[in-house]
């Protein structure tokens, strides 16, 4: 990693293109070693991924973490999308994440009760590659910006 100089921070910070391929593919390693872990008590990371969905039915923190996911796949996958939009959208996905740290009971026996959780490591994993993916995001927007000869905040 490297940058122009200390003092400018996420301003300067850029990847070099071999260690940017090592990171895209760590971020997706991560990301599949948490869905075999457990996200939360007795609750595998799949199962949190594939069901995490229907927790629109009750609002609330489960939800905005869930969207994290959509966020995650859509800076992944669309390669027509800018760098600036992909910074935003990871910044955006790896702070959804973070709302997971909030979901305190999860429904069973076909929601109709609860039963308290807490987070497990595949959490831990999976927000680790939210956050990598943003500061690729950076890094790639940089590199943009450096390459049009422009400044970061213009």
């Amino acid at each position: 990693m490297t940058g122009k100089s200390f003092g400018n921070g996420i301003k300067s910070f850029t990847i070099s293109n071999g260690l940017s391929k090592v990171v895209s593919k760590a971020i997706i390693i991560l990301y599949i070693v948490s869905l075999l872990l457990p996200a939360y008590t007795h609750t595998p990371g799949f199962f949190a991924l594939i069901f995490g969905g229907l927790s629109f039915l009750w609002l609330g923190p489960a939800v905005i973490a869930w969207s994290a996911n959509v966020l995650f796949f859509l800076v992944l996958f669309k390669k027509n999308y800018s760098p600036r939009i992909k910074r935003l959208l990871s910044g955006i996905g790896a702070l959804c994440g973070l709302c997971a740290l909030f979901v305190t009971e999860l429904p069973v026996h076909e929601g109709s009760s609860t039963t308290p959780v807490s987070i497990g490591m595949g959490f831990y994993i999976w927000e680790t590659s939210l956050l990598l993916l943003f500061l690729k995001s950076v890094s790639d927007y940089n590199k943009s910006k450096e390459q049009q000869g422009e400044d970061f905040l213009q």
